[in-house]
């Protein structure tokens, strides 16, 4: 009998993503955001391709990806169960973990801004980082100074206290933002949501009050212990101090 050699499986199809912004917008961020991509290119982080204009568009071609943890969060009831939040809390340190040791900060932690893979569902990818900016200078070797008077930056909803008190922000603001996104994905609340106010920056402020008069125990109150030492650690931080990532990842094999 004559061999027959078997059919050859098809190659995955790659699949892609368009992002655009108008060229007359006051503030545009695409091309920096593909410069950043390009150089914190590794895993959890999109790969993108290619960056061009046209007379009326920038435009940004990277991965496509699946859904963002705030829409699935739709599915689960408006919140997530202890497993599945402890494993996101330990890839996503890892995420920061990855782009601190680049030399960058986030600065707008939110479950908008982590997808899950289109093709690799295990993986959960840090995305959008028009935000995101250098806390170390590589040709001078300094960290960036410590400054007041800063505007917040990022999500009220999950920003640290010390980005409503108008501080430069640094490697502990993403630390402490996805101690209150990991919070946040486990109750489906915080306590500070629901906050009035009058003008944007009147809520902004008054969040930033119920952050500062809510207790760590109030915040943390009925979670597993865990999450009350994590957002102690977060708190304690200095300016300038770069995070335990592998004591903080430790925390919740804990209660893996």
């Amino acid at each position: 009998m004559k061999y027959k050699r078997p059919p050859i499986p098809p190659t995955p199809v790659k699949s892609y993503s368009h992002h655009q912004e108008r060229t007359t917008t006051p503030f545009p961020t695409l091309n920096y955001e593909y410069k950043v991509y390009s150089h914190l290119k590794g895993y959890g982080i999109p790969q993108v391709y290619n960056f061009g204009h046209t007379e009326t568009y920038n435009y940004m071609i990277m991965d496509l990806l699946g859904p963002s943890l705030d829409t699935q969060l739709l599915k689960h009831d408006c919140a997530f169960n202890l497993k599945l939040v402890i494993q996101l809390a330990d890839c996503i340190i890892q995420r920061l973990e990855h782009i601190h040791n680049h030399l960058f900060i986030h600065r707008d932690i939110k479950p908008e801004n982590f997808c899950i893979g289109k093709n690799n569902p295990n993986c959960v990818y840090l995305i959008d980082f028009g935000l995101s900016k250098r806390y170390f200078d590589p040709k001078t070797m300094k960290h960036i100074s410590f400054a007041l008077n800063k505007r917040l930056i990022g999500t009220a909803r999950y920003s640290s206290i010390n980005s409503h008190l108008g501080c430069e922000q640094s490697r502990r603001d993403d630390i402490e933002g996805l101690g209150h996104m990991l919070i946040f994905l486990l109750n489906g609340h915080l306590p500070w949501e629901r906050v009035p106010g009058f003008t944007m920056d009147e809520r902004f402020s008054r969040i930033g009050q119920k952050k500062q008069t809510t207790s760590l125990e109030e915040l943390c109150d009925k979670l597993p212990r865990q999450f009350l030492e994590y957002m102690k650690i977060a708190r304690s931080l200095a300016f300038e101090e770069e995070p335990d990532y592998w004591k903080l990842r430790k925390l919740f094999w804990e209660l893996y």
